[in-house]
């Protein structure tokens, strides 16, 4: 620990090099304040957590309390428990012990090579509060559903977007044998949490790992969705500033706030409430508690249609070589035995975030003649808009298979694709780069004994880029026409 000289309340924890240490290391740390004193205890996980548990958290663990942990979507293998009590490695059930001054356990649950955990806090053994403990909250005080902007209840009906709804729960205080006591909604009873439309049905869940809707999806009712985590994709811009919220008059031991997330694909207006069951297996529901705070209503808006006049694509001239510029107006081209132009394409006002290519390259020669070897290629590189998570953005200049197949086949041997950026160059970050390459030594080819290269690299670049709003741009580049078309590209909407 490293006390903050600027502030005695504060100090930094700094966990040493856990390098070859167990899977999860529990460090305590105990704050002291002249006779009193409290403790902290730090979980360090040793390997991301991949799986759910549900509960995730125990937060009121009484001195032999028990509790049954499950896996979100898959059978678990084993569990495993770190720190005090004992669990049934086959299903799940965990006993605490039944004394305890108030420490942590995390329990591991285990499928394959993935794990997943959840953190139980045990309760001191204090008579009174034990009793107290066991003692469960008897009615609620509020059950509302509101946005979690108060400007914003507006979803493009893209299927990535998303709108934020905040759900509280608020207990009623009940008398116990210390006095008044307090008692939350626990974890285990916000894991029954569900949206419902107006109608009553469900809202489906997204499954962990899903960032939203797929628009193409053929043959599914499904045209909203809730997620438990925020995407990376940007909300749908308000122009206003957020509403003030109302303070909050209650203790914060009633109240638990539960964020979700809503995607649609339909350009409608809609309703949700929310349910959840309890302790004792009754469920509630939101609008019987208040009909006015127990329904938010959303608005699904349509995505702007298509126009190939809101993208750029500019070239650069990065490389040439055994050649040189010619004419009046200037020919940069067919003077040049090796040129390279990358052509950058993006939108306005959007980054892109995601590239999914159906064709990546494409081909063309001078002439069709077999003796042909003056040869113009593509290949492309993608830098995404950044976001914690991102994939790796492009390191240099990628081909379709087809093109690197083919360039190693025997009767073309061309040895000069050149994976890295020319000089430099790179992409910037939220756009599409594609490069064009013309050689003078790619020899000739056209499919024979079953190798279908030509196949797909005569045909258009086909490709959709997903913006940071979560709209997809389907475009199509194709070689300009003429008798210099391998020269120049084209682009247009699919």
């Amino acid at each position: 620990m490293r006390p903050d000289p600027a502030d005695p309340r504060i100090a930094h924890f700094v966990p040493k090099d856990q390098a070859g240490a167990a899977q999860v290391v529990l460090q305590r740390i105990k704050v002291s304040c002249g006779a009193e004193s409290g403790y902290a205890t730090v979980v360090i996980l040793n390997r991301a957590p991949v799986l759910k548990v549900e509960p995730f958290h125990v937060s009121t663990m009484p001195p032999s309390g028990m509790q049954t942990f499950t896996l979100a979507d898959y059978p678990a293998d084993r569990w495993v428990l770190f720190g005090a009590g004992e669990i049934d490695s086959a299903t799940g059930a965990y006993t605490a012990p039944e004394s305890d001054a108030g420490e942590v356990s995390v329990v591991a649950g285990i499928a394959g090579i993935h794990s997943g955990f959840a953190v139980i806090e045990h309760q001191p053994n204090r008579p009174q509060q034990v009793a107290s403990l066991r003692a469960r909250w008897k009615t609620l005080n509020r059950f509302e559903i509101s946005l979690n902007n108060a400007n914003r209840n507006r979803v493009l009906a893209n299927g990535l977007q998303q709108v934020g709804i905040d759900i509280l729960i608020e207990t009623n205080s009940f008398e116990g044998d210390e006095g008044v006591v307090w008692d939350p909604v626990s974890d285990l009873e916000l894991s029954t949490l569900v949206i419902l439309h107006e109608d009553g049905t469900e809202v489906d869940y997204l499954s962990p790992g899903c960032e939203g809707l797929d628009p193409d999806e053929t043959g599914s009712p499904r045209k909203w969705a809730v997620s438990k985590v925020r995407n990376r994709f940007d909300y749908l811009p308000t122009g206003s500033t957020p509403a003030a919220q109302v303070p909050l008059r209650t203790p914060a031991d009633a109240r638990r706030t539960v964020t979700v997330y809503v995607h649609c694909l339909e350009a409608e207006v809609s309703k949700f409430k929310a349910k959840f069951q309890d302790h004792s297996n009754g469920w509630h529901y939101s609008q019987e508690k208040d009909e006015t705070k127990g329904v938010v209503q959303l608005e699904g808006v349509r995505v702007p249609a298509p126009s190939i006049s809101n993208y750029s694509m500019v070239a650069k001239r990065v490389a040439s070589r055994m050649g040189s510029d010619h004419g009046q107006p200037l020919d940069t081209f067919n003077y040049w035995h090796y040129t390279t132009d990358y052509w950058v394409i993006s939108a306005r006002d959007v980054q892109f975030a995601s590239a999914r290519f159906d064709h990546a390259s494409m081909i063309r020669w001078e002439s069709e003649l077999l003796k042909e070897s003056y040869c113009t290629y593509t290949g492309f590189a993608f830098k995404p808009r950044r976001y914690p998570g991102a994939v790796p953005a492009s390191t240099g200049i990628e081909y379709q298979a087809e093109l690197q197949l083919l360039a190693k086949e025997s009767l073309v041997n061309f040895k000069e694709l050149d994976y890295g950026f020319k000089g430099q160059e790179d992409v910037a970050e939220g756009s599409l780069l594609l490069s064009l390459d013309r050689a003078p030594n790619l020899n000739y080819w056209y499919d024979t004994g079953g190798k279908k290269y030509r196949e797909v690299l005569d045909k258009p670049l086909l490709f959709t880029l997903i913006d940071n709003f979560g709209i997809a741009h389907r475009l199509k580049a194709t070689f300009g026409g003429g008798a210099d078309g391998r020269n120049t590209l084209t682009l247009e909407l699919q």
